[in-house]
């Protein structure tokens, strides 16, 4: 059996999580920000998911290298049309305000992760 330890990826930096704990303080120092980014949390070699921090909102994705498609992009609570912008991978990016949820939501998602190492089950997924 291979060993993997969890870990969080962000556009200038990376850290071992070995508890929700860890998690949790990771997240509320990296989302003290001026400006929103995605981070991504690594919980075995075959799959992560991805958050972004810094409001209100946050954008999520899944990805899978077993699944079909590989990646799952979440399914937001408003029907709106505009656009949310954010840093991923310390590049400028953005996606349909429609494809964010609130950031309570993403961080349940990205605990349930860390535990399950399973795609969440809390959020909607197109």
């Amino acid at each position: 059996m291979i060993f993997f330890t969890p870990y969080l990826l962000w556009h200038n930096g990376k850290q071992e999580v070995n508890s929700l704990v860890e998690l949790d303080t990771l997240l509320d120092e990296l989302a003290k920000t001026s400006q929103d980014f995605s981070v991504e949390l690594c919980a075995n070699n075959l799959t992560a998911l991805s958050i972004t921090v810094g409001s209100n909102e946050s954008h999520v994705e899944f990805y899978s290298e077993t699944e079909h498609p590989p990646v799952s992009i979440c399914k937001g609570e408003q029907g709106t049309d505009e656009r949310y912008f954010f840093l991923h991978q310390g590049e400028p990016s953005s996606v349909w305000k429609r494809d964010c949820v609130s950031i309570e939501l993403a961080r349940a998602a990205m605990r349930e992760y860390f535990i399950t190492k399973t795609k969440p089950n809390n959020i909607t997924w197109y």
